[in-house]
């Protein structure tokens, strides 16, 4: 090895890009959306078995949009007639949509842990919530 560049400086090394996790862009009229975390703790610091804590993952209906794909609300049916579009949503927002609706699937953050994540199309989209965490669904 060359001495010259046996000896290269901290400030002389590139540094490693910071990636959160590594999720999928969603294409066409698709929005990725982050379901809200269902707690696994009480308010009062009893941790719930593992059955409620499945439950409330399946009755959770809220989530935050990360990313939108470029055609989303694009269609004639989102045409206001001053000829812009209504869009329900932007990413950072707070969304609900159906119980059973959307693709479904995880992807291990840097750190190991499982981040899950949900595709939507954008007439999924029920409502805006501005706080989240009041919203549950029954079945």
């Amino acid at each position: 090895m060359n001495e010259a560049n046996a000896e290269i400086s901290e400030f002389e090394k590139p540094e490693k890009p910071k990636v959160h996790v590594n999720i999928p862009k969603p294409v066409g009229w698709r929005i990725l959306v982050m379901p809200l975390i269902a707690e696994d703790i009480s308010s009062g610091g009893i941790a719930f078995p593992e059955q409620a804590t499945n439950a409330n993952k399946h009755l959770n209906t809220v989530g935050k949009v990360m990313a939108m794909g470029e055609l989303c609300y694009t269609h004639e049916k989102y045409l206001k007639e001053d000829g812009e579009y209504d869009r329900f949503c932007e990413v950072g927002d707070n969304v609900q949509y159906p119980i059973n609706s959307g693709h479904k699937f995880t992807v291990y953050a840097p750190d190991g842990t499982l981040v899950e994540f949900l595709i939507l199309n954008d007439d999924q989209i029920i409502s805006s919530v501005g706080d989240p965490t009041v919203i549950r669904a029954w079945v």
